[in-house]
């Protein structure tokens, strides 16, 4: 009687012991499914711009949100889909192309197949490539996938998100002779930090007319066209007065990017810090919504 007892008790332990480990499996799930970016504390917000050679790609997390703008070439094995997911997100609440240049959005259709993004938001421009008419044409087969187009949403921020605010600045024309010119640009306000994305935009004009040099003046600025000359000129920079200047290019690339001359222009900005993905590897920004910190992969 006694060795029966027993028993019945080890039995009853061992189904407790399973059953409190399952219980801890499901609140470790459903923890993780109601805070996909837990690796962001609270009342912050980080900016990745990602090393992905002579390309674009910036992830922007908050606690809550999670946002991608670019996506790097469509030759570097899920390079952006892996970073993304080493960051605990299961799914993008915005997945931003500035435009459909292959650096920019040559792994977009695989974000949206391997990730997943709630909203697409992109220019509504012509048809650039073989690349960028299969994208659409794959794009129209995904019915379920929520779009904006950037050309209709000028002026206003993206809905839902919680912490961090998103402002499309451009393109606010409907037809442009050079597509760099189509790029959406961004304003991203955390608290009082604003960090400024322009794509490849080069006709920098409409936007210095159109905003006053209070609301384009920001913390950290995405240094335009991989720092291409044709971009970020003086009257931009001047309005932008950035603290931090960030540029993605690849080594050694064959555009010689950053050129020499844009180099000289940002350096004549008082006290600015400029860092470069050739030569610092993936830069992170992390804002508490008052104070900006860099780190860099090197």
């Amino acid at each position: 009687m006694d060795k029966s007892i027993d028993k019945r008790t080890k039995i009853l332990r061992w189904v407790i012991g399973i059953a409190i480990i399952v219980s801890l499996i499901i609140i470790i799930i459903f923890q993780k499914a109601q805070t996909p970016n837990d690796i962001v504390k609270e009342g912050t917000a980080q900016i990745h711009y990602i090393d992905v050679g002579q390309a674009d790609a910036t992830l922007i997390l908050t606690k809550n949100n999670s946002v991608l703008i670019d996506t790097g070439r469509a030759d570097i094995d899920d390079e952006v889909i892996n970073y993304i997911k080493s960051k605990n997100v299961e799914v993008l609440d915005y997945l931003i192309i500035t435009h459909f240049d292959a650096d920019h959005f040559g792994e977009a259709w695989d974000v949206l197949e391997k990730l997943g993004a709630r909203t697409l938001v992109m220019p509504r421009q012509e048809i650039s490539s073989i690349e960028h008419q299969d994208f659409i044409n794959k794009l129209a087969t995904k019915e379920d996938q929520s779009i904006i187009y950037a050309n209709d949403i000028v002026g206003k921020s993206l809905e839902d998100l919680d912490e961090i605010d998103i402002k499309i600045l451009a393109p606010m024309e409907s037809y442009y002779v050079d597509s760099n010119n189509y790029s959406v640009v961004s304003l991203v306000t955390f608290g009082e930090n604003k960090f400024l994305f322009t794509g490849d935009l080069e006709d920098e004009t409409t936007i210095c007319k159109e905003y006053s040099d209070a609301f384009l003046k920001c913390d950290a600025y995405k240094v335009g066209h991989h720092g291409s000359k044709y971009s970020s000129g003086n009257e931009l920079l001047l309005k932008v007065k950035p603290k931090i200047a960030v540029i993605s290019c690849g080594e050694g690339n064959d555009n010689n990017h950053p050129h020499d001359q844009t180099l000289e222009r940002l350096e004549l900005i008082k006290d600015i810090e400029i860092y470069r993905t050739d030569e610092n590897g993936t830069i992170v920004i992390t804002t508490d919504g008052a104070e900006c910190t860099v780190k860099t992969e090197k």
